[in-house]
């Protein structure tokens, strides 16, 4: 599910480059486990890209003690295991936990290589300011000792943060190590995209004869994507030629269902379950405009990089973008109405703005961000601006 290091990974083994990912053999964020030998170092190759898998204990994600397992039992098994590489030159270690820089530094010493860290999240600051966990905490304090080392001891810090070089040099990093490279859009795999189930299609079909004005949202129905506050904005709407389409499943799904029903807009939102992430392109164009939603955080000062975004704009749609962060797509793209978070007023304005436009307007904005998405967006160019920046192009 980690799909930002893989449309990365195929661009580089399509230039010539062998790439290895060395990977916990369970986290709970994949729909799909790799299958694996127990207590056995597994190979897979995918798409010309090699994995290693790591055999890691099996937890519940809302385990924090089986989290914490399963990544000091990635770490030590990385460090310890003898892992099989060979000409190595360049290794990067990736922040879904800053442990891994262990390891990591491991084995770029060994073969007298460059080291990247690359920042998708700032850990402990996820933890302490939308987690609420305290900064003295053992483990907090050993994660952000992980991380200032990180920031020390990597030649190149890679980040999808437009605005965290502050933040990092308050941490250790110089400031020349620091390389921006934002999330992407798998442009070409929309030659590859598929159509979705016939139950899917018959769904929001039985809707579009209705003649009303279809939105959509597309991914895990999670408490970060401000959905309740969206909800709260159809009932001020209160036009029934108006509808939501859910697409995706997530532990709101049911609350949100529920809040829907007695409000009464069970006849106007409607849930399709998820799909594979090759058909979601086609749901996206069955859409008139798409949503997406993030809530007012502190740590949003450094950025945000969110995929769904791209995918909306590739898909020609525009975007209502409920968010109090910077982002250079908002400014730029052309296709997307920004909303303050928790604004259920604002987005009531934005939706009936859209509905209210002309489809040639609609249009118009949706074909402005599919052509900045393929521009600047593309993940082909960002693969390359990412080995350019690291002096390995």
């Amino acid at each position: 599910m980690v799909l930002g290091h893989y449309y990365l990974a195929r661009e580089w083994v399509k230039i010539g480059h062998n790439v290895t990912i060395i990977a916990a053999s369970f986290a709970h964020t994949r729909f799909v486990q790799p299958e694996v030998a127990k207590r056995k170092i597994c190979e897979e190759y995918i798409d010309g890209i090699r994995y290693i898998w790591i055999p890691c204990p099996v937890y519940d994600g809302s385990s924090r003690f089986g989290r914490v397992r399963n990544i000091i039992s990635f770490v030590f098994k990385t460090w310890f295991f003898q892992l099989p590489l060979e000409k190595i030159d360049l290794v990067i270690t990736s922040s879904h936990h800053p442990f891994a820089i262990f390891p990591a530094r491991k084995i770029a010493q060994t073969w007298k290589t460059k080291l990247v860290f690359e920042v998708r999240d700032l850990w402990p600051l996820t933890l302490i300011e939308i987690g609420g966990m305290n900064r003295t905490h053992p483990f907090i304090r050993a994660m952000q000792w992980a991380e200032d080392f990180a920031y020390r001891q990597a030649d190149y810090v890679v980040s999808v943060l437009s605005n965290a070089k502050e933040y990092m040099t308050q941490h250790g990093m110089q400031e020349n190590k620091f390389l921006y490279v934002p999330n992407g859009a798998a442009v070409e795999n929309l030659q590859e995209q598929e159509t979705l189930p016939a139950a899917h299609i018959q769904s929001i079909e039985e809707v579009r004869k209705r003649g009303g004005f279809l939105i959509g949202f597309a991914g895990r129905i999670v408490e970060a994507y401000c959905l309740d506050v969206l909800i709260d904005a159809l009932k001020l709407i209160n036009q029934l030629d108006i509808y939501f389409f859910f697409i995706g499943d997530g532990y709101r799904k049911e609350i949100i269902r529920m809040k829907c029903s007695e409000m009464g807009l069970a006849n106007q939102v409607f849930f399709l379950d998820s799909v594979a992430q090759c058909q979601v392109t086609d749901f996206l164009s069955r859409m008139d405009a798409c949503y997406l939603g993030v809530h007012k955080k502190p740590m949003f000062r450094f950025g945000i990089s969110p995929t769904k975004l791209n995918d909306y704009l590739l898909a020609a749609k525009p975007v209502i973008f409920v968010t109090d962060a910077a982002d250079e797509a908002i400014e730029h793209s052309g296709a997307v109405i920004i909303c303050r978070s928790g604004s259920s007023e604002e987005i009531k304005e934005a939706i009936l703005a859209l509905y209210s436009m002309p489809l040639s307007r609609r249009q118009e904005m949706g074909e402005k961000g599919r052509k900045w998405v393929c521009r600047e967006r593309d993940y082909r160019i960002l693969a390359k601006r990412f080995l350019e920046g690291v002096g390995c192009l």
